[in-house]
């Protein structure tokens, strides 16, 4: 979810240039792009760009600021060896005013409209109420997501005539990892999507990262998805100097990260096991609640070993650490 990788005159580079530790990725940045793909989607209407908005919102965009709320980064690198630690203020204060207006203005991407159709884009735990062609509307989103994959809608239109309701079903769980080559899961499509109303599932036809459903909905009609979310393991395309033969973990749009506060080996030195080894669970007490992951790996001595992932965006929350996104496998 990061862009712009040179820091000296905060550009991109050349193609390709996407370095983990040497990563500029600036916070602004980020939520640059995250304008800039929502300005995209209301212009085309494809989910491919709601895709790369939420990749940037849930992880190299809220990386920028602690969980204190007072803490904020300027880069955001994918490794970090050297103690990196997000600062209380800039000179060049951007990024902290650039957080407080854009956290504000996430409500704002959750749905939108055209005539009849609520295009429901984000899936969060919400109330809303708008207005389409022929009336009122209020849905109501009940989830725990992104850490888990059930996400119930309800639906009260003031009116009678049909209405088009349209779910964005996210790239990453259709086996993609990002609506590009430039990265890919190692696996298959990660398992069944279904989408029921009022408890019958629909057949699913899905066009330009949509499923749509149009009818005459009633007060209170329900729809309930569910995205499968196993563990993933993420390649880069070739081009990218530095990932070779080293692979990510992600977990719905979540992108996972090895902090050595949860590890006994240096993250620099230890390789992963393959994803079906990690399991995932939501520890209430860990960084405000969050879900990790648990695995096997290896030490640099060859020596099997436990390793622990947290959300990339929840890093450096518990003072000093050295942490990597691109890891070594074991085999």
């Amino acid at each position: 979810g990061g862009v712009g990788s040179r820091g000296g005159t905060e550009a991109f580079g050349d193609n390709y240039e996407l370095p983990n530790e040497g990563a500029y990725c600036e916070t602004c940045a980020a939520i640059g792009n995250a304008f800039w793909n929502q300005r995209m989607f209301l212009s085309h209407g494809d989910a491919k760009y709601v895709d790369v908005l939420e990749k940037v919102m849930y992880n190299g965009l809220i990386s920028g600021v602690s969980l204190s709320g007072d803490r904020f980064f300027y880069q955001n690198p994918l490794a970090s060896y050297s103690n990196y630690r997000r600062s209380e203020w800039f000179d060049v204060s951007c990024c902290p005013g650039n957080i407080v207006r854009f956290l504000p203005s996430v409500p704002g991407y959750i749905y939108a409209r055209r005539g009849n159709e609520l295009f429901v884009n984000l899936f969060v735990d919400s109330h809303a109420e708008t207005e389409l062609a022929s009336g009122t509307v209020k849905v109501t989103q009940t989830t725990n997501y992104p850490y888990e994959g059930t996400v119930r809608i309800t639906v009260t239109p003031a009116f009678s005539e049909k209405m088009t309701l349209s779910l964005r079903i996210p790239g990453w769980a259709r086996g993609e990892a990002v609506p590009s080559d430039l990265y890919a899961f190692t696996d298959s499509i990660p398992g069944k999507i279904s989408v029921a109303v009022n408890g019958k599932e629909q057949d699913i036809t899905e066009k330009n990262g949509y499923i749509s459903i149009e009818r005459r909905w009633g007060k209170g009609d329900e729809i309930v998805v569910e995205l499968p979310m196993p563990v993933r393991e993420v390649t880069s395309n070739p081009g990218i100097a530095g990932n070779e033969s080293l692979v990510a973990l992600q977990r719905g749009p979540l992108v996972y990260c090895f902090e050595s506060t949860d590890n006994t080996s240096p993250v620099r030195e230890m390789a992963i096991g393959d994803p079906e080894s990690f399991s995932s669970h939501f520890d209430p007490e860990l960084l405000n609640g969050t879900t990790i992951l648990e695995g096997t790996g290896l030490d640099s001595g060859g020596k099997a070993i436990a390793a622990r992932a947290i959300p990339y965006c929840l890093w450096a929350n518990r003072g000093d650490s050295n942490m990597a996104v691109w890891m070594k496998k074991t085999n």
